[in-house]
């Protein structure tokens, strides 16, 4: 698909979403910038506890009360800042305008309603249909993702189909009202590899037929690089680095991202090679001083403790977070 790189449907803008705790205020979402174009899909990579998830959470207004909050920054959806919208207002986009795929389809659908009325009350919460259009649609979804037995799945409980059959039906949920963009949150955990592929393909399937716009959250960059048209890394809270696919993957311009890309599994590669990243996310109660992977990064230096590198170009459309890729400073890096 041929993408219209002169709209953007979402845009977030040095974004800021923070946790009360009894420990301290958690700054999961610490002034970060993505967009998501017009027909395009959309990465957002990085290990458990970097904030991806907190980040879409944001867009849906579906932060934990009274805890989470969005302290600072905008989130435009189609012009609109959805920041500013109430709680009513919310309610009317979200499913209509923006779905999303939750990673655990057996915690996010409901055990005591059968699949067929899950996906109804979809519909009719936001559409003027009565309920027997509503199931006929209902059924039509379910044969769109990969269901052939649609009426017999809408007549069963959730906890009666496989892992990947609930996951067709929380896509089907999200495309019940064909909303412009869709948000997928580690759609395929805990699905073996291949249940995975195929459920990336009805989302690619999905895009191509519907023209839908997707935000993929993931730590898999293997379905990064198969699926998305860009990808934005994110570490402790921010964006470390973006780019289209191919150049992130041909030109990892950030430590993280060429470290990340190091401990993806090769055929080729010997078993007991399989390369790590030391260390673990840092506490984002106490973030460390300067550059929030220095502790981890096996090509820190001074300055990289005491600096919070700022977010530089290094390609077309290529930017990263690192001083080594700052012309201010003289650091070599590799």
């Amino acid at each position: 698909m041929t993408l219209d790189s002169d709209k953007v449907l979402l845009e977030v803008r040095n974004l800021k979403t923070y946790i009360e705790t009894s420990s301290g205020l958690v700054k999961a979402v610490d002034d970060v910038s993505f967009d998501v174009r017009k027909g395009e899909i959309v990465g957002l990579v990085g290990e458990s506890g970097c904030g991806k998830t907190m980040a879409a959470l944001s867009v849906m207004r579906l932060l934990p009360e009274p805890y989470g909050k969005i302290v600072g920054g905008s989130i435009y959806f189609d012009g609109q800042d959805l920041t500013k919208l109430s709680e009513g207002e919310m309610r009317a986009i979200r499913g209509s305008k923006i779905s999303i795929i939750f990673q655990d389809p057996l915690t996010a659908l409901n055990p005591i309603m059968k699949i067929g009325e899950q996906i109804v009350e979809a519909i009719v919460s936001h559409q003027q249909v009565d309920k027997n259009e509503a199931r006929q649609r209902a059924i039509n979804l379910l044969h769109s993702v990969g269901i052939p037995d649609g009426k017999v799945i809408a007549n069963q409980y959730p906890f009666r189909i496989s892992g990947g059959m609930r996951q067709r039906v929380m896509i089907a949920i999200a495309l019940a009202c064909d909303p412009t963009l869709l948000i997928a949150d580690e759609p395929t955990t805990n699905l073996d590899v291949s249940i995975q592929a195929q459920i990336l393909e009805v989302i690619s399937d999905i895009r191509r037929k519907r023209g839908i716009s997707v935000l993929l959250i993931t730590h898999n960059l293997g379905l990064v690089a198969w699926l998305c048209d860009r990808v934005f890394v994110m570490y402790a809270g921010k964006i470390v680095e973006q780019a289209p696919t191919e150049a992130l993957f041909t030109n990892p311009s950030h430590p993280y991202t060429e470290l990340l890309l190091k401990s993806v599994p090769k055929l080729d590669s010997p078993k007991d090679k399989l390369a790590t990243i030391e260390g673990e996310v840092p506490n984002l109660i106490m973030v460390p001083k300067g550059c929030r992977f220095h502790l981890r990064c096996p090509y820190a230096r001074e300055c990289c403790r005491a600096v919070e590198p700022d977010l530089v170009k290094v390609g077309i459309d290529h930017y990263a977070r690192c001083l080594m890729q700052d012309s201010r400073y003289n650091v070599e890096w590799k």
